[in-house]
């Protein structure tokens, strides 16, 4: 393959790794950070039901939870349960670099004012500390979705808020999510329901594992098949640092 037929690998070699993986997941890779060092305080923005609050805590996290006052999600579901707050999207309710860690799981696509909200992420967060999460790259428009986030935009608006973007990763295929999409739509819910657990796997989806074992055959080099990954990627897994 010549790399320079392809931008996107030719420009984020430097920040994907050599791990043999199918798919990347943020929660995974939040909860790693954390066993290796425990007693982080962490903000999980974007918390909706609080649901990863548990995880983090059993893995050595301190956990603090803030959403918006209403949200899609928010509105449908049980009240937040730990130490959780509301924003009302401009300014973080906390002082100057109070957590070590901040997680976020499919927020970024429905912030409207993203600079400021990324400005108020870093100026929460500790120096040196770490920003993990995933956002949308080709994902359809979904629950008041505001744009999608190319890897690119992703790193410059990470620049300009005090952030370097350390790791990225493909999530979920952009063709997986379409598709799932569809199915609901137009099928009945037990075949939809039966085919998204084919193309929607644990194990990676549909795409991705063609692309992994398409890859292995061709003897890619994981950096470039990680790349290749990421241009047809719904969901973009990051690792970032405040510098």
């Amino acid at each position: 393959m010549n790399i320079d037929e392809i931008d996107i690998v030719k420009k984020f070699q430097h920040l994907v790794d050599q791990e043999d993986s199918i798919q990347a997941d943020a929660l995974t890779l939040l909860l790693k950070k954390l066993k290796i060092k425990r007693g982080l305080k962490v903000l999980d923005f974007g918390c909706g039901d609080g649901r990863h609050r548990e995880a983090i805590n059993k893995s050595g996290g301190k956990w603090f939870g803030v959403d918006l006052i209403s949200s899609p999600e928010l509105d449908s579901m049980k009240k937040v349960i730990g130490k959780s707050v509301v924003f009302d999207g401009q300014i973080l309710p906390f002082k100057n670099q109070s957590f070590d860690l901040i997680f976020s799981l499919q927020v970024f696509e429905h912030v409207l004012n993203l600079k400021t909200v990324f400005g108020e992420l870093a100026r929460v967060l500790k120096i040196q500390g770490k920003f993990i999460g995933s956002t949308s790259h080709l994902e359809p428009y979904h629950s008041n979705s505001f744009r999608s986030i190319t890897p690119y935009g992703l790193e410059k608006t990470m620049e300009i808020a005090g952030f370097k973007l350390e790791r990225i990763k493909a999530g979920i295929d952009c063709f997986s999510l379409i598709c799932a999409r569809i199915f609901r739509n137009l099928l009945p819910n037990f075949l939809s329901n039966l085919i998204n657990k084919i193309i929607w796997s644990p194990k990676g989806s549909l795409l991705n594992r063609i692309i992994h074992f398409y890859g292995r055959i061709k003897k890619i080099d994981k950096k470039t098949l990680e790349c290749i990954k990421l241009q047809f990627s719904g969901h973009i897994i990051f690792k970032a640092k405040r510098i």
